[in-house]
Order: C-alpha cells, then sequence, then structure tokens
C-alpha cells in the first residue's frame, strides 16, 4: 500500500473572477476621428465629442480628468500610429501611464488596419500600462487575468470588420461590376490612349447590337501624328529625348482637343495639356510611356497587366512597335524580362564633381512649399545649361506641373545673410537654449515612442511564432506566416526611421556647440568649408517655406528659426541670375548712395556684377526719380557696363597704352605695372603723367559725381 507523502505549499493563483473596475480616479482620454474632411461637422462628429464625453461623466469622470484628441481630423484609420498625430499622442499617454482609459465612439475609430500589426501594437501597450478601452457597447480590459484574451480578440475581431468593410464592400462590392467590365476589353472611365476614341452606341445604325460597345477605335485625327511619332522615335535610334525635343520644337503636334471633336456616339477623353510649343506629351516620360502602350497593337490593358489580346483595332503595325518597345521596355508584354530589350546608349555622364561647378546648396533639405493645407518638400534640380542649382515646387495633382523655379543659392543667399545678420545682434541666449532644450525633448521622446513601437511589435512576433507549435492546419500555418512577414516589414520600416533619427543627434551636439561660438562664425564665415556652413543653418534654420503670392511671380519666403522666431523676404521673379537678386538691403543701400552724392564709380563698386542702367532703373522704379542717372558721363562707367567689366576695360586700355609707349621711345616704363583700384573706386597705376584710364588725345578721367 503506497505512503502518503505530503508536498511543500505552494503559492496559488486567485482564482476568483475579478470584477472589471473604471479607473474614474485616473484620467482619460477620447479619441476622435473622421475619414474624409467631408465627414467633419456631421452626426458622427457630434457622437464622438459631445455624447462621449458626456457619457465619460455619466461614468463617474470629471470634466477636468478628460482629454479630448481631435487632431486626426480627415485622417484614415488604415494609417499607422506614428503617421496621424492624435493617434501619437494617445499612445504616448498610454505608454508614460498618464492615462487609465481610452474612449472612442467606436472600435473602427481607431484602427480600420486589415494586417493588424497597428492594432496589435496598440493592445501590447494598453496590456502593459493597464489602461481600458471603452466604447458605448464595450468595456475592453486586455490586462483582466480572466478576460484579457476573449477582450482583445473580440477587439482584433472588431477592427478586422471595420477593415474589411473597406476591401469587400467599398472597394469589393462597389468596384467589382466595375472591374468586371475593365476586363472584358471595355472602357470604364479615365484617361484614354491618344489617338483612339471610343465607341459609345449600345447599338448600330441597323438596330442591332453593337460589338464594340465601350471599346477603341481609331480617330484618325490623333492615330496619323502618333505613328508619325515612331517614325521620329526610331530615327533617333530610341533616343526619348532627343526624339521628344525635335516633336516639341518642330511636330507635328495634335490638333487642339477644344476644336478637333470625334463623331457622333463616340468620345474622347486625353486630358492633354498644351506646352509652350503646342500639344505634345509634356515630357520625355510621358512620351516614352505613349511609346511602349500596348494599346496601339490592339491589346486592352488593365491594372498594368494585358487582360484582353486583339481587343480592337491596332493604330500601328507591330514591327514598328516591337522597334520602339524594346527600347523602353525592360518586361515584356506578358511581365517576363524582356530578352529583346537593348536601351539607347547614351553618352556615360560625368561624376558629379567633373560636371557641377557649384557646391550643392547649404538650404537643401529645409526648403518646403503648402500643398494643401500641407507642407511638402521642394526638389533639388542640377540646371546644366547655367550651370546653377535651383529649387522647383511641383504640384501635387498628378501632372507634376512646375508652380515656381528659384535660385538655389539665391535663397542660400537670403538666409545666410539674416542668419549673420541674427548673430550679430544681441542675440537672446536663454531664448536660444530654450529652443535647443525643447528641440532635444522632441527628440528624446520621438525616439522613445520609436523603441517602444519596435519593442511592442517584437512582442507581437514572438507571439506568432509561438502559435506556429499548436497550428497543424497548413491554411492556419501560411496565414500565421503571413502576418509575421507583414510584421517583419513595419519592424523594418520602424527601425529605418529609428537609425535615421540618431542622425538627428549630431544636429543638438551643433546646436549646443554654437552657443558659444557665435564671434567665430561671423568672423570666419567666407572661410568656412561647405559642410561647416551647411552645419551651421541646419542647426539655426528649422525650416524655410516658400508661398507663390498671387500677384506676379514673386514668392514670399518664411524663415523658422530653432529659437522660435521668425523673418520673412519677398524674393522678386528669377530672371537675370545677378539682376534678379534685390534684396530690401541693397534697394536701401542703392537709394542712400545716390542721395548722399556717392560717385558713379563708388556706387557701382558697391553692386559690381550689375549693369548701371540696371541700377539706374532700379533707382527710379524705387523712388520715381531718374536724378540724371541715365546721362552719359565722359570718362566714367558706360550704361551697359559692369563695375568689374569697368574695371577689366581700363585695365586692358591701360596696358595698351603702355605698350604704344614702349614703342615710341624705345624703353620699358616703369610704372607700367598692372593698374589698381582705389578705395573711391578709380583706376590707378599704369603710365606716369597721366591720369589712369585716360587714352592718348582724350581728357583727362576725372570721377563724376550724381547730382544731388
Amino acid at each position: 500500500m503506497p505512503r502518503r507523502q505530503y508536498q511543500q505549499k505552494r503559492e496559488e493563483t486567485d482564482l476568483r473572477f475579478k470584477e472589471l473596475t473604471i479607473p474614474t480616479d485616473m484620467q482619460m482620454a477620447v479619441y476622435y476621428r473622421q475619414s474624409t474632411e467631408a465627414q467633419i461637422g456631421n452626426v458622427s462628429t457630434t457622437m464622438q465629442t459631445v455624447d462621449m464625453v458626456k457619457h465619460m461623466e455619466q461614468l463617474g469622470w470629471e470634466q477636468d480628468k478628460i482629454i479630448m484628441i481631435d487632431m486626426d481630423a480627415g485622417v484614415s484609420g488604415t494609417k499607422k500610429i506614428d503617421e496621424r498625430e492624435g493617434m501619437t499622442k494617445l499612445f504616448q499617454l498610454i505608454n508614460n501611464k498618464e492615462i487609465g482609459a481610452v474612449a472612442c465612439q467606436d472600435e473602427d475609430r481607431l484602427f480600420r488596419d486589415v494586417t493588424q500589426i497597428q492594432v496589435n501594437i496598440f493592445i501590447e501597450a494598453c496590456k502593459q500600462n493597464q489602461v481600458q478601452v471603452i466604447t458605448p457597447s464595450m468595456v475592453y480590459s486586455f490586462f483582466h487575468p480572466q478576460m484579457g484574451t476573449h477582450h482583445a480578440r473580440q477587439f482584433r475581431f472588431k477592427c478586422e470588420m471595420a477593415a474589411e468593410y473597406i476591401s469587400t464592400f467599398i472597394k469589393g462590392k462597389l468596384n467589382a461590376a466595375k472591374d468586371r467590365v475593365a476586363l472584358s476589353g471595355c472602357w470604364v472611365g479615365g484617361r484614354m490612349a491618344v489617338g483612339f476614341m471610343v465607341d459609345r452606341r449600345k447599338h448600330l445604325p441597323d438596330g442591332s447590337v453593337n460589338p464594340q460597345w465601350k471599346k477603341y477605335e481609331l480617330f484618325e485625327p490623333y492615330a496619323k501624328v502618333v505613328r508619325e511619332y515612331y517614325r521620329i522615335f526610331l530615327e533617333h535610334a530610341g533616343c526619348v529625348a532627343q526624339a521628344h525635343l525635335q516633336i516639341r520644337k518642330h511636330g507635328p503636334h495634335f490638333p487642339d482637343p477644344t476644336k478637333c471633336h470625334p463623331p457622333e456616339g463616340f468620345y474622347v477623353n486625353y486630358q492633354m495639356k498644351q506646352n509652350s510649343d503646342g500639344w505634345c506629351p509634356k515630357g520625355p516620360s510621358a512620351f516614352s510611356n505613349m511609346l511602349s502602350n500596348a494599346a496601339y497593337i490592339g491589346h486592352w490593358s488593365y491594372r498594368n497587366a494585358i487582360v484582353q489580346w486583339n481587343n480592337h483595332p491596332p493604330l500601328i503595325d507591330e514591327k514598328t512597335f516591337f522597334k520602339a518597345f524594346n527600347y523602353i521596355s525592360e518586361t515584356s508584354l506578358d511581365g517576363t524580362p524582356n530578352l529583346s530589350f537593348r536601351p539607347f546608349a547614351a553618352r556615360p555622364r560625368p561624376t558629379k564633381e567633373q560636371e557641377r561647378t557649384e557646391e550643392y546648396p547649404l538650404t537643401a533639405g529645409l526648403v518646403f512649399f503648402e500643398w494643401e493645407s500641407e507642407l511638402v518638400g521642394v526638389s533639388t534640380n542640377w540646371m546644366s545649361k547655367s550651370q546653377r542649382y535651383t529649387y522647383v515646387a511641383q504640384s501635387r495633382d498628378g501632372y507634376s506641373n512646375m508652380m515656381w523655379r528659384k535660385d538655389a543659392s539665391f535663397i542660400d543667399d537670403v538666409v545666410v545673410d539674416l542668419l549673420l545678420k541674427k548673430l550679430a545682434k544681441t542675440f537672446d541666449y536663454d531664448t536660444w537654449e530654450q529652443a535647443v532644450t525643447v528641440y532635444q525633448k522632441q527628440y528624446e521622446e520621438q525616439q522613445k515612442l520609436n523603441k517602444t513601437q519596435l519593442n511592442q511589435l517584437s512582442q507581437v512576433m514572438e507571439n506568432l511564432v509561438a502559435s506556429l507549435s499548436s497550428l497543424t492546419t497548413p491554411a492556419m500555418i501560411a496565414e500565421v506566416e503571413r502576418k509575421y512577414q507583414a510584421a517583419q516589414l513595419e519592424y523594418d520600416r520602424l527601425q529605418k526611421e529609428h537609425s535615421n533619427a540618431i542622425a538627428s543627434a549630431a544636429d543638438i551636439e551643433n546646436m549646443k556647440k554654437f552657443r558659444h561660438s557665435f564671434s567665430d562664425i561671423l568672423q570666419n564665415w567666407p572661410n568656412m568649408e561647405t559642410t561647416e556652413k551647411r552645419s551651421v543653418v541646419h542647426s539655426f534654420v528649422e525650416k524655410c517655406v516658400m508661398t507663390k503670392l498671387q500677384k506676379g511671380w514673386n514668392v514670399k519666403l518664411d524663415i523658422f528659426w530653432r529659437d522660435g522666431s521668425q523673418d520673412s523676404q519677398v524674393l522678386a521673379r528669377a530672371g537675370n541670375r545677378a539682376y534678379a537678386r534685390w534684396l530690401p538691403q541693397d534697394t536701401a543701400l542703392l537709394i542712400k548712395l545716390v542721395q548722399d552724392g556717392t560717385d558713379r564709380l563708388e556706387i557701382a563698386k558697391h553692386f559690381p556684377d550689375r549693369k548701371w542702367y540696371q541700377l539706374a532703373d532700379k533707382y527710379r522704379y524705387e523712388t520715381k526719380d531718374s536724378h540724371n542717372l541715365y546721362v552719359q558721363k565722359e570718362g566714367t562707367i558706360k550704361k551697359y557696363e559692369t563695375y568689374n567689366e569697368y574695371v577689366e576695360r581700363v585695365g586692358l586700355e591701360q596696358q595698351l597704352e603702355q605698350e604704344e609707349q614702349s614703342d615710341d621711345d624705345g624703353s620699358d616704363d616703369s610704372n607700367g605695372g598692372p593698374p589698381s583700384i582705389g578705395s573711391n573706386g578709380e583706376v590707378s597705376g599704369g603710365i606716369s603723367g597721366r591720369p589712369s584710364g585716360a587714352r592718348r588725345g582724350e581728357q583727362s578721367m576725372t570721377s563724376e559725381s550724381v547730382p544731388s
């Protein structure tokens, strides 16, 4: 008979069911979101804000403990946590343990995440920090010992159903009919291939059903131009840029769509735009896309795949089409690699150091413009013809039209000029120190948010791996693997952002370093390396926002400094490079010099790259007074001459005179050295006994003063 064996008493878990208690003694947050701008202010908005606040008060919360988070108006719930301002703030409150609950009208207000990655990150954060999620119909407590797992599963299900509503009902049900029509080879709306028209006749004149209803038919006024484009392209041996340039300059151009209409019962929708040279493809990219369109040999594509072969009449023969196609496309029509791909062999592009005479702009990466209430970075382009960098703002409407272009060095000059003047004045050191502190705090909060997301996503991925051990169905295993791969992509994205943010730490250190070295920057700026200048600019400037003014081509430049201050400048249209750079301080200096009766050469010396007539034009425009600046003065700077050109001309004249004198007396002039420029702008040196710059037989050159 076996003996009874006693064991040491174990610590037992309290298995009694714990009732859900709402933490009304802590702060809580009401999260509000509308998917589109059109929904803002409707009944749903009222339910999400006013009603939810009243509901929280009825549950026991005091009004001063309710935090409203309503920054995500018009933001989709499919966006990630760190892509929504309001959700980011809510996530920080949760991880900082500043709230005990989150309230929203419905689960889909928080997430519409098909992958469930963001949902799982949110659940894990609420679980670790013991934060409840409250909706009018449910209180979720993911950390509850008995109900936590069920609540998490229920919350995931609701969010998944919200996401499936978009894909199933909106994208599925509403677009399914459109997809079926398009897959059958019929036009369902949108831009059409130029050279075709759509047959919209359901029945033919004899009453029979039209088999080509909603399909392409040739529209010859445009079709013959497209055929000519193929010929020109092949004549240029596949060089897209050269062929497109010839077409723009010499044609042929398409007929004006507003005047060339299809026959009755047919329809066209080319959505073309007229270039300065006529109706033709806007750029080389649009031109190559046209030539590689399989519609021109009768095939129909939908979502970048051929779905119907020989669907409509071809515009051009296959031999000509594939000659052009093989110059352009790396893939064949069935999506496989194009073994006949032979791109145009252009001359290799020289390296940046060999080709570009200017350093990369100092303000690159800091310049933005507004597009539909959002800040968008401008592009930095190199102009090979004029050998300069430019900033270009392009529209975000799908056409990438240029809104404005400005010389990058022009912007650099304005920003640097204001920066140095700002440093030269009595700088608010305390404000600057505060700006550094705020910038560092924002950096640390962003890093903390990023690390938290990475840690919680790692836990989600570990849970997915652990679940594989209990699965035997291949379909379920495949689904877990799919979710893990999606989570891995999100993890890589967050990891990349984390690495990029680390680089911002260098900016903080520079800001601290420059805090005590303003005088060194002012003194050494001309001798500093470009990389050092760029580091200074990026350390003091937060961003530059350019706004095109309604009148003319001028733009307004708003410079936002790290210390919280702001400066604004209106920049003139970028015409001639030197002439365009009229800053307010330059204009004020010109007016003062003229009105003080300053010598012409001294005035020109202050603006060495501007022609004299440009100075006269500017003064008359600003003061409405010509002041005899247009009168040509003998022996001084000429009307169409800059100060630098004047110095070069006078120096050359002196050199010729010295050579003539040497030939006449057979001796070298001891004072015939190179000319020099005095402090008053006069050219000195050259032949002894004759005023510098005076030709033989001419009167002596004297400095002419502008009449006061």
